[in-house]
This record gives structure tokens, C-alpha cells and sequence, in this order.
């Protein structure tokens, strides 16, 4: 999250001060911002992209390339994320804790400001983020909080459809009996 949160202020910063209003690169940087965060798989790099100024079709990927190239901090800190999205090949800790190192090391190079607080935050936290990453089940699967965020989802849903409650005991019931109708939820 804190390197996706750098490279969207990159992204700001880039279409505000390499591009003017009409430039494919600004429009393509202000529609499409979620592509620059995004793991850039096969799928996501050949879609078509038509340029209206240009009257040209481009894929996402050459389109990209030309935002990206606008600003070498912003491509720097592009290719990281991308070698970050494959902390998947980590297989044991060591190698895990060799990848995040390698990525600090990188974002340290960029010598801008805030990713060189991101390079700060992974080599401190690198232990954390290692055992994050190569910790698994009996199943032989990552754990993921993604059940717990789930969870906290569904409890914020019932809050806000509810516009609050006093009572804390009747909300803890409504919790647990809309809960429990839940097949993925061991209630």
C-alpha cells in the first residue's frame, strides 16, 4: 500500500508537471490511474487503448510506456512495484528477506523523498514482511487476512444500514445471527 500511495503521488505530480491540458498522456495518467497500480499481466498490456487526439488505437502497455517515460522517478518506482508483485516466487524466509531487501535498495536509488520512506519502512519492517510472505498453513496455503477484512466489512455494512446502535447486546446479536447465515464463516 505505501508504494502504491507513492507511485499515485508520482502519477499526480507527472501529469501536472510534464503535461499540458489536451496531452494523450495527462488524459490516459487522469482515466486510467489504477492501471499504474496494478500487477501488469498479459491481459492488462495488450487492451486497446484509443487515442481520440491521434486518432490512433495503442495498447495499455505503449501507452503507459510514454506516461512512464515522461518522469524517470515515476518509472523507477513503476518497475519496483512490479518486481514487488512477485514476492510470490519467495519459496523460504531467506529468500524472502533477500527480495525485500533488493526492492529497499531499488526504491533507495529512486533518491526521491517519499520512496525513500517506503525503502526506510520495508527495511524496517523486513522480518514482519518475510514471515508475511513464507508463512503457511497445515494445508500448505498463505495465510491472508482477507476473511478477517470480510468479517469487518460486514459488520461496518450492518452499522451503517442500521444508522448506528445503543444497545450494544442487540448488535452483538444482530452480528451473530446475520453472521451466522454465512457459509464461509466459522460461527
Amino acid at each position: 500500500k505505501l508504494l502504491r500511495d507513492e507511485i499515485s503521488r508520482l502519477r499526480v505530480s507527472t501529469y501536472k508537471n510534464y503535461t499540458t491540458d489536451g496531452d494523450p498522456e495527462r488524459g490516459f495518467m487522469k482515466n486510467h490511474w489504477d492501471y499504474f497500480e496494478k500487477y501488469l499481466d498479459r491481459k492488462l498490456a495488450y487492451k486497446d487503448y484509443y487515442c481520440k487526439s491521434e486518432n490512433y488505437t495503442y495498447t495499455t502497455w505503449q501507452m503507459m510506456q510514454r506516461c512512464l517515460k515522461l518522469n524517470q522517478t515515476f518509472w523507477d518506482a513503476y518497475a519496483c512495484l512490479q518486481d514487488f508483485y512477485d514476492y510470490w516466487s519467495c519459496r523460504d524466509y531467506e529468500s524472502a528477506i533477500n527480495f525485500i531487501e533488493l526492492i529497499s535498495k531499488k526504491l533507495k536509488r529512486c533518491e526521491d523523498e517519499g520512496l525513500t520512506r517506503v525503502a526506510e519502512t520495508y527495511h524496517k519492517w523486513r522480518v514482519e514482511i518475510a514471515n508475511a510472505i513464507t508463512c503457511k498453513n497445515e494445508q500448505g496455503k498463505r495465510y491472508s487476512n482477507g476473511p478477517a477484512e470480510g468479517l469487518n466489512n460486514s459488520i461496518k455494512t450492518i452499522v451503517k444500514d442500521a444508522n448506528g446502535y445503543k444497545n450494544f447486546e442487540r448488535f452483538r446479536k444482530r452480528i451473530l445471527l446475520i453472521l451466522n447465515k454465512r457459509k464461509d464463516l466459522p460461527l
